[in-house]
């Protein structure tokens, strides 16, 4: 893939970037530099996208702009194994959830429209 499809590619998934593309990196937000990671991630056309709490620490409407890029991902054919422990974002994002407590899967929910509801998760958090 020549370096112009890749921006393109990213830039589609991510539109935001076009307004920082001729910054460097270091000086991005941190919002900014999680969308330049994953269109590293993506400019490699993988299979699988990993992402550790790609959430945390940004501001609501950057959280938001990262759950429709990965939303464009996914449209693309690409799978994302997200591990999040904010469910309330990770609802928005996944299809299928395996909720992990100490290291063991505790459930593999494949309805998660009533996620909340799961008696898993509502130990857990009432527990925290």
């Amino acid at each position: 893939m020549e370096f112009d499809d890749i921006v393109e590619r990213v830039t589609g998934i991510f539109p935001e970037m076009n307004n920082f593309l001729d910054r460097p990196a270091a000086q991005l937000s941190g919002g900014q530099q999680k969308m330049v990671a994953i269109g590293r991630a993506i400019a490699g056309d993988p299979d699988l996208v990993l992402l550790d709490e790609p959430f945390e620490g940004l501001a609501p409407s950057v959280r938001d702009q990262l759950i429709q890029g990965i939303s464009r991902i996914q449209d693309l054919g690409v799978s994302i194994l997200v591990a999040e422990s904010n469910i309330r974002y990770a609802e928005r994002t996944a299809e299928q959830f395996y909720v992990i407590e100490r290291g063991e899967i505790q459930a593999d929910i494949t309805d998660p429209d009533n996620l909340l509801e799961h008696e898993t998760i509502r130990r857990i958090f009432e527990g925290a």
